[in-house]
């Protein structure tokens, strides 16, 4: 289950951070005084010029998280791709933020397009478990061949056995762009 995202506004977090389409990276843009709490030693414009002079211009959710980019707001952890999502388009996500070429840094806004938690997991590569070296193929011991499956609409599609892995793979990656469309991944 996705956790909540945070109750923040695309206005509010424009406020906080620039983003750049073309390189995918976020930025730290300069906070106003009256962002800032005056503490027993320190005062408001003293906390905000501390602020600015660290953070301000600076790269922001650059931080690795499974080879995601995430960061914080306010004491609120948030992946950058939801972030960015906010930034360009006024809302939250719905679904999920797909990665476009599967590289989970790769935040620029061309690579990134909204996705149901199945059209995600069509878009990914074989499992870390797959020997075959190809995305639904698989060795049938008993008949000594390679099979094709593909997964589609939460159901395995069974699409033959085959002499050599290539040809098991070439079976998928149709079946792929069919059942798949736009998220077909083959490898």
């Amino acid at each position: 289950m996705r956790v909540k995202d945070p109750p923040f506004t695309a206005e509010f977090v424009r406020g906080l951070l620039s983003y750049n389409p073309e390189t995918g990276e976020l930025f730290w843009k300069r906070r106003p005084v009256e962002m800032f709490a005056a503490g027993p030693k320190q005062s408001q414009v003293r906390n905000a010029n501390a602020w600015n002079g660290r953070y301000a211009g600076k790269r922001a959710f650059n931080c690795p998280h499974r080879r995601y980019r995430i960061g914080s707001i306010l004491t609120h952890a948030i992946l950058a791709h939801r972030v960015i999502w906010l930034i360009m388009t006024g809302s939250w996500p719905d679904g999920e933020v797909d990665h476009r070429d599967t590289d989970r840094s790769n935040n620029r806004w061309k690579n990134l397009r909204d996705s149901t938690r199945m059209e995600n997991s069509h878009n990914c590569g074989p499992s870390s478990r797959n020997t075959s070296g190809f995305k639904g193929v698989s060795y049938d011991k008993f008949n000594c061949k390679w099979t094709a499956a593909i997964f589609s609409s939460g159901k395995a599609h069974f699409l033959g056995r085959f002499y050599s892995p290539e040809e098991a793979h070439a079976a998928y990656a149709e079946a792929a762009k069919i059942h798949h469309g736009d998220f077909a991944r083959a490898a």
